[in-house]
């Protein structure tokens, strides 16, 4: 999968239009193929010596597993959801309560909060991001780690109401502070401490939290911004533009001619070495979260994963 998530954002790079492929079925073929042979040699006249007659006995025993994987192209409805419908919030909230990072899933996966702009390295993008989006990301992230917010979230059939709350009781000064500041960046009403999550770009209710959430397209086009490109080759690539470490994503991939040798993960394409370096945790990392939401997204054609076959008896 990682190969497979690398080749899509070069391919993007290039203009060209990627296939991803689900693995559809799995099956599993074991062979145990066996030989015995028994040989004696008897030498005339016949005595009762030892020395004088022989015999040989082999036994050969062979085991292959050869499985065969079916991959299917992601087409049709699934293409929709997986690539082009916009991720879903309570998805990045739920994946900031296992842990992810707040400011870079946010800063990878998000357009908008409440209004403030986010960067994006697509020259198609004139309109400049917003500070405060980042300053939001930052106190999140700070807050996270302090444990002092917590994803609520109630569902009845398939109707998911999504809460972010704040702990406001008990804490240090300087974290009741950054609570307090990312309440009035956010336009929330400083009496409440819990507020819905929507998806939206800005509104006047006080209650609620409006993320403009990309779709995964767009989040693989703005990571393929930093795909390394040979000189000779710009010509044939998506245009970009450079942005400040603080809006730039951890993300790296670099190219040459020759094959890496301190590859993390590597394809080559157009002649071309396309690698994230094995010493890079931060390019390793963001390539990582890619495949967590692309296998959260990910829908078969009815609803059920792979299928794996095993022969028995």
């Amino acid at each position: 999968m990682e190969q497979q998530a690398l080749r899509v954002m070069v391919q993007l790079r290039y203009y060209d239009w990627p296939v991803l492929l689900g693995i559809r079925q799995v099956v599993a073929t074991y062979i145990w193929e066996s030989e015995a042979e028994l040989e004696s040699t008897f030498r005339y006249p016949f005595q009762p010596d030892p020395y004088l007659y022989e015999l040989q006995g082999t036994l050969t025993g062979t085991w292959v597993e050869r499985p065969t994987i079916s991959y299917r192209p992601t087409v049709g409805d699934a293409f929709v959801n997986q690539l082009l419908t916009p991720i879903r919030p309570d998805t990045l909230f739920a994946l900031m309560e296992g842990g992810i990072a707040a400011d870079l899933l946010m800063t990878m996966t998000v357009d908008s909060i409440n209004g403030y702009r986010n960067a994006s390295a697509t020259a198609g993008d004139p309109a400049p991001p917003d500070e405060e989006f980042y300053r939001v990301v930052r106190l999140l992230r700070t807050l996270q780690l302090k444990n002092a917010i917590q994803l609520q979230l109630q569902v009845e059939k398939r109707d998911v109401d999504l809460k972010l709350r704040f702990f406001t009781e008990q804490l240090p000064e300087d974290l009741q502070r950054e609570v307090e500041e990312v309440m009035e960046l956010l336009g929330l009403e400083p009496e409440r401490d819990t507020f819905d999550i929507a998806y939206g770009i800005s509104g006047t209710d006080l209650h609620t939290i409006r993320l403009k959430t990309r779709p995964m397209m767009k989040v693989l086009i703005e990571l393929s911004s930093a795909v390394e490109v040979p000189y000779n080759q710009t010509h044939l690539t998506r245009p970009s533009r450079a942005l400040p470490d603080e809006q730039r994503l951890p993300f790296r991939v670099h190219s040459g001619m020759a094959r890496p040798w301190n590859a993390g993960v590597a394809i080559r394409y157009r002649g071309q070495w396309f690698w994230i370096n094995d010493d890079d945790p931060a390019s390793k990392n963001t390539l990582e979260l890619v495949l967590i939401i692309l296998t959260v997204s990910e829908e078969s054609g009815d609803g059920r994963g792979p299928v794996l076959t095993i022969p028995a008896g």
